[in-house]
């Protein structure tokens, strides 16, 4: 899919806040969505799928003195322009609105074949913006990317700031409480208790990352995370946490390093239907997509990386193809 700084093929107002944990993304009209996919829905227990381009992901750890955070990556960073574009608070979710997850985002018309989808991970997941006051997560615009190609869908979200693959592992069958004070289910029992689902996007392990961990151990935690939803039947798709604008060169080799290996472990695992690269859908070089901390997507950037998402999700809640699988590319 071709992106363009501060630009996408398809344009959508945002999602508005209903009462209650529900919130309700509006009708929208596309104009060219297209992302380089083969139709298909891969099943769990499908034959190993192969990527076609190698996958970057980034080194986050939100922390809870974000502002200090901020100013050293600031420091580094520099950008000419940081997140000049954000959407005004009226159209983010406040903290309070995911004190409680999963929330669930509902697309269409509600009639008709419903989809549900789950997106479980870290701050990028909750779309952790202006130092955790607002949020944008990435699946209310993908809700809305599949309305616009006709996708009747429920969109849970759950996106637990600053906690490790390794936490959500352990937690698993509770509950945890993020670093901005939000508590969400662990994954197996969102899962047990709000499914059942069609597909769950999992975004985790770049704070992990962030903390030094053996890339080994991260690894094994995710492999367990996606086998969790396997378990249950539910197909999965890898989300590799994207790279960081305040980085540098030495981050990005670790990246690609750790990413060489994610790749290799994650296309091992059945029911693994597709991992994405968010490098190819948000562009690091893009500022207003980013917070100026250069470590989260901003509200925009967000919304372009759901939207982003949209088709790819699409096409693997659509029926299988024989034998269950195809080459996926995002």
């Amino acid at each position: 899919m071709t992106t363009f700084c501060g630009m996408m093929a398809i344009r959508a107002p945002s999602a508005t806040v209903a009462t209650g944990m529900v919130l309700t993304a509006p009708a929208i009209q596309a104009t060219s969505i297209h992302l380089p996919l083969e139709q298909t829905r891969a099943a769990v227990g499908s034959p190993r799928l192969q990527v076609r381009q190698e996958l970057r992901q980034t080194t986050l750890r939100p922390s809870a003195t974000t502002a200090t955070t901020t100013k050293r990556s600031a420091d580094r960073w520099s950008p000419a322009v940081a997140s000049t574009a954000l959407a005004s608070s009226q159209t983010l979710l406040r903290r309070d609105e995911l004190a409680s997850m999963p929330v669930t985002v509902n697309s269409g018309s509600g009639s008709g074949d419903v989809r549900r989808v789950l997106c479980y991970g870290d701050s990028l997941t909750a779309g952790f913006a202006s130092s955790g006051t607002f949020f944008e997560p990435y699946g209310r615009a993908m809700a809305e990317g599949l309305a616009a190609v006709g996708v009747q869908c429920e969109v849970s979200i759950c996106g637990l700031s600053g906690k490790t693959a390794r936490e959500m592992v352990a937690t698993a069958e509770t509950s945890l409480v993020d670093i901005v004070g939000n508590r969400g289910k662990g994954l197996a029992r969102a899962i047990d208790e709000d499914g059942p689902f069609d597909l769950v996007l999992i975004m985790a392990g770049t704070n992990d990352m962030g903390l030094g961990y053996q890339d080994s151990y991260v690894l094994q935690d995710l492999k367990v995370l996606h086998r969790v939803c396997h378990d249950r039947g539910v197909p999965t798709v890898a989300l590799a946490p994207p790279p960081a604008p305040c980085g540098g060169s030495g981050r990005e080799v670790q990246r690609r390093r750790f990413l060489y290996s994610l790749r290799a472990t994650l296309l091992r695992t059945p029911g693994t239907v597709a991992v994405v690269d968010p490098a190819d859908l948000v562009a690091a070089a893009c500022s207003q997509l980013w917070e100026p901390d250069g470590l989260h997507f901003s509200p925009q950037g967000s919304r372009q990386f759901g939207h982003g998402l949209a088709e790819l999700v699409a096409e693997r809640l659509a029926t299988p193809s024989p034998g269950g699988g195809s080459v996926a590319s995002a």
